[in-house]
């Protein structure tokens, strides 16, 4: 399973913007998971994408939360 944030961002030297945000889901194992959800959410300077998916053998449930800015200074930034 891979989860992946697309953003689209504006930087004019001083400041930046997120305007548009993508989250895809690639399930590299469709016998064993199911992708439930995904979403974005765009606030200010950062996009975030919220993915969800469950193991079809054990009906375990997970979620992550991934994130991508870009500061003032133009410095791109993302979650771990």
């Amino acid at each position: 399973m891979q989860f992946i944030l697309h953003g689209d961002f504006k930087y004019n030297g001083s400041s930046s913007s997120c305007s548009d945000a993508y989250v895809e889901a690639k399930n590299y194992n469709t016998a064993k998971y199911a992708i439930i959800s995904k979403t974005k959410a765009i606030s200010g300077n950062k996009a975030y994408g919220y993915c969800r998916a469950r193991n079809k053998n054990t009906g375990t449930e997970f979620a992550r939360t991934i994130w991508i800015s870009v500061s003032a200074t133009g410095t791109v930034t993302k979650s771990s």
